[in-house]
């Protein structure tokens, strides 16, 4: 059965990425980002005119949500799989911190992408089928000295969790992905500071989505899958070792 999927940070990167591979795979997917020059341009980049739709939103702002879920309803679109993709990296430190990015932080990574699940987790359960996957980061477990990043993804894992628990018995499976630094291009480049030797791609992220989605995966419920090519399991000495440091 082919997915019908709503993607948020659709426009750029990961979320790029993991578009154009369910499009070719023939799903059907809706683009939500809240840059619309950006967006237009994926959409026509991609050229997937007959199962690809673009929604500008904010997911920052709760009642664009709301106005989104009317619009889906409006469409009559069988929404089945969530990919939230969406966040807000701030880089201050703990002796640094803005006010500002305390409520961007908690207003994106959190209150938007919480809200948003359970509103289409609701339509899901009303199906009782369906897939979710949240976009965290190997440094909800690593230290990053972004604390507030850090800490976002590492709340967004446990409502994963949590929510994995509520949704198993109506058969919908609840999942994260937690990627290292992902670098923008279509070819791997070489890396002395990743053990499998190159850094990842969005199509990395993108097949780990496709297999989560399969029924390869279906007795996967409420588990993070790190995608960062051995780079959060390293250590200073394995860089000695190496005579990279």
């Amino acid at each position: 059965m082919k997915n019908v999927a709503v993607i948020t940070g659709a426009a750029e990167n990961i979320g790029k990425g993991i578009v154009r591979s369910m499009l070719e795979a023939g799903d059907t997917c809706i683009l939500l980002d809240k840059n619309e020059a950006t967006l237009h341009a994926t959409l026509s980049e991609l050229d997937h005119k007959n199962n690809s739709f673009e929604y500008l939103i904010d997911i920052s702002d709760p009642p664009q949500i709301d106005r989104f879920i009317k619009w889906l309803s409006e469409k009559q679109f069988q929404v089945n799989v969530l990919i939230n993709n969406a966040g807000f990296e701030s880089e201050d430190s703990l002796l640094n911190l803005s006010l500002d990015s305390l409520r961007t932080n908690s207003r994106v990574n959190l209150e938007g992408t919480f809200y948003l699940t359970s509103l289409l987790a609701k339509l899901m359960v009303e199906r009782k089928q369906g897939n979710i996957i949240f976009i965290t980061s190997t440094h909800s477990q690593i230290i990053r000295t972004h604390p507030l990043y850090s800490s976002a993804k590492a709340a967004v894992e446990m409502f994963m969790k949590e929510s994995s628990l509520e949704l198993a018995s109506y058969g919908i499976r609840v999942n994260a992905i937690a990627p290292g630094v992902v670098e923008d291009s279509s070819e791997p480049t070489p890396s002395n500071y990743i053990p499998l030797g190159f850094n990842q791609q969005p199509q990395d992220i993108a097949n780990s989505v496709d297999f989560l989605l399969s029924n390869k995966a279906r007795f996967i419920t409420g588990q993070t899958l790190v995608v960062d090519g051995g780079f959060s399991i390293t250590h200073t000495h394995h860089w000695i070792k190496q005579n990279k440091l």
